[in-house]
């Protein structure tokens, strides 16, 4: 049975992406399941990449929101579509399980547009961890730069193991977009050495697998080195 959730946001939302002067593309994400797929490597993320990755998502969230506070994805929604004639969700009812769990964007001449299930934006908005995490996959594929290049088609996944489901992500772009997920839910908190990953992906509506990964790589030393970097005053130059 696939139990999947599917999102896309574009960049252009913000003012910063760069779009040419025709732009059309869709992303479709869907979960599945599928026995572990034999690699041979595994995807990586360096620390100076999570870091500069944690840096532009962070600059991001804190306009939408203080760093003490948490939101699900739809309230991120409401505010980009609110009285925005660039940018609205279209939605509709699902009339079988594969509709269902799938979403896609649609960006055209500066329009965007956001195809969505009322049923999957229902469960965001009831706080499903999973459904605000994959929206919040998709919506670090995008900040992140994952689109260019014709980079359109992303594909999320939860495979079978032994010890049960587990999104094992297939490339290093899956990979670092987990991340984002949860560098923009979480923010801050994942800097805080006494951070409870539970309670703090409860708070963040998001995966507390991803949680715990990302703790391990925000506070290690490496990190904080790569961190400061991006974050030191830059000198001022003297006219």
């Amino acid at each position: 049975m696939v139990i999947s959730a599917t999102f896309c946001v574009s960049p252009y939302l913000f003012g910063y992406g760069r779009m040419p002067h025709c732009v059309m593309f869709m992303k479709i994400e869907q979960q599945s399941e599928h026995k572990v797929p034999k690699r041979k490597q595994y995807p990586t993320i360096t620390p100076k990449r999570a870091a500069e990755a944690f840096y532009e998502l962070l600059t991001l969230r804190r306009m939408f929101l203080e760093d003490e506070r948490y939101a699900k994805l739809t309230e991120y929604l409401d505010i980009l579509t609110d009285d925005n004639a660039d940018t609205r969700i279209k939605t509709f009812d699902a009339k079988t399980h594969a509709q269902e769990v799938k979403a896609g964007s649609l960006a055209l001449f500066g329009k965007v547009i956001f195809i969505v299930s009322n049923q999957l934006l229902e469960k965001a908005r009831k706080g499903c961890k999973l459904a605000n995490f994959t929206l919040a996959h998709e919506f670090a594929h995008v900040e992140l730069g994952h689109h260019e290049d014709q980079k359109i088609v992303k594909n999320f996944q939860l495979f079978s193991t032994e010890q049960g489901q587990a999104n094992i992500p297939p490339t290093d772009e899956e990979l670092e977009a987990n991340f984002g997920a949860t560098f923009f839910q979480c923010g801050v908190a994942l800097l805080d050495p006494d951070a409870d990953p539970i309670s703090l992906a409860n708070r963040a509506y998001t995966d507390v697998g991803y949680v715990k990964k990302s703790l391990r790589i925000c506070q290690s030393e490496v990190f904080r080195k790569e961190l400061e970097i991006l974050t030191a005053p830059k000198p001022r130059a003297v006219l």
